[in-house]
Formats: C-alpha cells, sequence, structure tokens
C-alpha cells in the first residue's frame, strides 16, 4: 500500500521506528494523509506558525512558487502527539527568512487537556462522492464517544459548502501539481517519467479535465464564502474531528482511482492560520490477502489554537491506542 505523499517517506520512517520525529509540508494533506496511512501522529500547523524557509516549491510570488500563500505549511510527524508538541515548540516562531511568520504565542496542550469539558465538538462524518469504509466510520463513531464520555459536548454537523471542496481543490490547483511534478523531475535529471511517475502526471490530468476556464473562474469566486463559512463554523464550535480520509491506504499508485477519499482534508487549507492534525484511532480488519491498516482521526480547530488540536488528539491516541510500534 501507499504511505501517502507527498511526506509519505517522513511519515513510514517515523511509523517503522526509525526515527522519533520526522518533518513534512501539508497543502491539501500532505502530512496528514501520510500520518494516516502509516498509523503516526501528524500536525498540520496554522499558516504563519513555522517558517517555510527553504521548502521547494518556494513561497508565493517566487520563481516555481504555490498558488495561495495559505495552502502549504510545514510540520511535524512523531510517534506520540507529546512529541508533536516538543517538535513544534521547537519549529514554531518569527523567521526573518520567511516573512508571513508571525509571533503568536503556543500554548500549553497539556494545559488544555485539563479543561476539555464543555468544548463544543462537532463530528464532520459524511462529504458528496466520499464514501467511508464501515471501519473508517466505526472508528469515528468511537472517536466521538471518547470525546463525549471527557464531559465534551459532541455534535454530527459538518462546514458550510463542504460538499463543494472537491470541486474547488480540483479546479484551482491540480494544474499546478502537475507543473511541480514535471519540475522536481527535470530537477532530478529525469526527462522521461518512469511507470509510477506516468501513473501520477496522468492521474493529476484526469483530475484537471473537467472544468472549462470560466467554470475555475466560478470555483475563485467560491473561495471567500468557503473561507468565511469556516471561520463562522469554528465560532460555533471549538473543532472538528472527520475522517483524514475515507478510507484507510490503498494500493500504491491508485490514489487517483477515488481522489474523492481525500476530501476532508482539503478544507483546513484554504483558511490561513487553521491547525489541523492527524491522530492513529485504530485499524481495519485485514484479510488473508490484507494486513490490518492503521486509521486515523482528522481534529481541526481555532485559528492559533494548535493547542486544542494537540489536547484532543492526545484524548484519542490516550483511549484508542495510538501509534503501534512495528513487531519485526
Amino acid at each position: 500500500c501507499t504511505s501517502g505523499g507527498s511526506s509519505g517517506g517522513e511519515a513510514a520512517i517515523v511509523a517503522s521506528g526509525g526515527s522519533w520525529l520526522g518533518v513534512g509540508s501539508d497543502g491539501l494533506g500532505r502530512i496528514r494523509v501520510p500520518a494516516h496511512y502509516c498509523g503516526v501522529p501528524g500536525l498540520r500547523p496554522g499558516w504563519g506558525r513555522v517558517s517555510r524557509a527553504g521548502h521547494k516549491p518556494g513561497p508565493p510570488g517566487a520563481e516555481g512558487g504555490l498558488p495561495d500563500p495559505g495552502l502549504l505549511t510545514v510540520g511535524p510527524f512523531a510517534r506520540s502527539v507529546a512529541d508533536l508538541h516538543v517538535a513544534l515548540s521547537i519549529m514554531q516562531g518569527p523567521d526573518p527568512l520567511d516573512p508571513n511568520t508571525f509571533p503568536s504565542p503556543l500554548r500549553d496542550y497539556c494545559q488544555t487537556a485539563q479543561q476539555l469539558r464543555g468544548l463544543k465538538v462537532a463530528v464532520w462524518s459524511e462529504s458528496e462522492g466520499a464514501v467511508l469504509t464501515a471501519e473508517t466510520a466505526s472508528i469515528l463513531g468511537e472517536a466521538a464517544t471518547t470525546l463525549e464520555k471527557l464531559g465534551i459536548d459532541v455534535t454530527n454537523d459538518k462546514p458550510p459548502l463542504a460538499d463543494e471542496i472537491y470541486d474547488i481543490s480540483q479546479a484551482l490547483y491540480s494544474p499546478f501539481f502537475i507543473d511541480e511534478w514535471k519540475t522536481v523531475l527535470r530537477e532530478h535529471g529525469i526527462e522521461v517519467p518512469g511507470p509510477v511517475d506516468r501513473d501520477m502526471i496522468e492521474g493529476l490530468a484526469d483530475w484537471a479535465k473537467p472544468y472549462s476556464k470560466e467554470q475555475v473562474e466560478a470555483f475563485q469566486q467560491r473561495l471567500p464564502p468557503l473561507k468565511t463559512g469556516l471561520l463562522t463554523f469554528l465560532q460555533k464550535y471549538d473543532a472538528i474531528i472527520s475522517p483524514v480520509t475515507a478510507t484507510p491506504a490503498p494500493l500504491h499508485a491508485t490514489t487517483f482511482d477515488d481522489i474523492r477519499r481525500l476530501v476532508f482534508v482539503q478544507l483546513p487549507a484554504y483558511v490561513p492560520a487553521i491547525p489541523s492534525g492527524s491522530v492513529p484511532c485504530g485499524f481495519s480488519k485485514g484479510d488473508k490477502n490484507q494486513n490490518p491498516l492503521p486509521i486515523g482521526i482528522q481534529v481541526v480547530g481555532r485559528k492559533f489554537r494548535e493547542d486544542t488540536v494537540l489536547a484532543l488528539m492526545h484524548a484519542l491516541e490516550k483511549s484508542l491506542g495510538g501509534w503501534v510500534a512495528p513487531t519485526f
């Protein structure tokens, strides 16, 4: 199965016990999806929390830079939520090499973890076209029950325009990712892609095909209400929990066979400073042809409230298992 991307190598080495910490970048799920597929905690800090200096592609406006200043953030993988916090506390803060970082104090998640009672959490369990496996739905239900037992007010609800996120992402960003992938290959001296890279490029191209210029422009007009809707939703709730993706890890090179499975991780990318993370909460059952696969839960918090995200992730980790060391 795939480890996810594009930070899948970091997630895999942490999951296998080869390192206690990894660093990745996350736009539309590049930390959270690998964390989910590999069974380790991963955090996408809010934009501006951690410097992106030295990252490829570069910041908006630079050659080969990102199309949206809030799309990509840098964050850690670890084997526990406690270690995520240690890493974040070191990585975060202003950096003169990245003018989009700022000095927002990082609150202690341990203190927040002692004050969970009374928080309001939305459970986002469905999105158009994203069909959850039975095991994913079951583990999301266990996560909701776990939080309820801690005195948290848990409500089934979903953010405004949630069913439009897939189309917005597909129309606006897939052409950029095609160009980025080709650029990376050229930088490594690869003029003729191999079968895996070719499948990736063809999958991205298929992902981008259905939309005309007029439709893309129409989706651009949907971004402001999408952002406003999420911010308003997070005034009503302290956090959101959801699947990370609709399924456990798919077979390698089949990601684009069902790209809608990724819709849940795309939402936080559109609002700068919204943190989100993935925490392992269980496994699929497996069978004679496949071992059990990790299943994570996504936690999304209010602007600058990484402490709330980490506190809820810690509560789920403590009750539902967290990272499981390999037995080889």
